[in-house]
């Protein structure tokens, strides 16, 4: 497109594009992360071309839509995409429209108020140049069982500082309850022990970072043990009519992805058969509380006995 489109000779042209990479924006076959260097460089690559052939001519360039399913994309792989696509937009002279239909954070349409986990404050800040910057891994997960010890974090500044940490409206000590070195975050462990709750597994803080500019960086500290899932039987001679429900004891962790291969290692998924890893939406859906749900042309492909594993937050797990 880039290559064969010409603009018209009028001043009054604007050339408007959309970007939804798929893979990420559903969180579909194999891309739950966005901070990788090919990701990074390919919105890069895209926006410079759009500039060099358009904006660097005099023709205004909209990117007219770009979003993602919110609800399913990991929120902090979700944030940090919504800085990148901005940032490189403002970098390239691009205008950008966010297009919230519902899933995409932004708005709540029930009722009728922003959703508090939103990126607006990340789209406001990258729109007009001023640097976001972000705490990785995106959430810190503590296992049920394990010793409690200190928690090690890297900080993308952006040529920002840390200026305070806090967990609701208690500011963290540093030097005592946190060390920054460099970009370098470590939480201690005897500050982790003050927080847990010994007796449930999720959500037990959101810790806050504040940094000398942009949005600060909400981090949840998350309990959790190894997830379980019982073994389904399916009858052949019965096929599936709508969805299959399947109970999920997530217990403190979350999706990443998943797939799906039979007894012989091929992918379950005769349609798209070209990968194991799922289609969001197609294949499976999840809610990251009690269950996972098989779509209906999904379910009935199985005739042989498959395994599907589903990768989870923490990463590793």
């Amino acid at each position: 497109m880039l290559a064969s489109f010409t603009a018209p000779n009028d001043p009054n042209v604007a050339v408007t594009v959309h970007y939804y990479p798929y893979q990420f924006a559903s969180n579909s076959w194999n891309m739950p992360v966005w901070n990788t260097p090919e990701n990074k460089a390919s919105v890069a690559g895209i926006f410079k071309q759009l500039h060099d052939k358009y904006v660097a001519k005099g023709i205004p360039v909209i990117l007219g839509e770009y979003a993602m399913m919110s609800d399913i994309v990991y929120w902090p792989e979700a944030r940090f995409f919504m800085d990148n696509v901005n940032k490189e937009a403002y970098k390239n002279g691009i205008t950008t429209m966010f297009w919230d239909d519902g899933w995409n954070s932004g708005f709540d349409r029930v009722n009728l108020k922003m959703k508090p986990d939103n990126y607006i404050k990340y789209i406001l800040n990258a729109a007009q140049g001023i640097p976001n910057s972000f705490v990785w891994p995106g959430e810190f997960y503590i296992r049920e069982g394990s010793p409690v010890t200190d928690i090690t974090a890297a900080l993308d500044l952006y040529g920002n500082t840390l200026t305070d940490v806090y967990n609701g409206t208690a500011r963290l000590t540093r030097g005592m309850d946190y060390t920054v070195s460099g970009t370098t975050f470590t939480l201690k462990a005897s500050y982790l022990n003050k927080i847990l709750d010994a007796s449930k597994l999720g959500q037990q803080a959101v810790l806050t970072f504040k940094f000398s500019q942009g949005a600060d960086n909400e981090v949840n500290v998350i309990r959790y043990k190894p997830a379980t899932v019982q073994p389904l039987l399916i009858n052949k001679s019965q096929p599936f009519t709508g969805d299959l429900v399947v109970p999920f004891n997530y217990n403190g962790m979350k999706i990443k992805h998943a797939w799906a291969v039979d007894e012989t290692g091929q992918p379950v998924d005769k349609v798209n058969n070209w990968t194991k890893y799922l289609e969001w939406g197609g294949d499976y859906t999840y809610d990251n509380k009690s269950t996972v749900t098989f779509r209906k042309d999904f379910a009935n492909m199985f005739d042989r006995n498959a395994t599907v594993t589903f990768e989870m937050w923490p990463s590793g797990t």
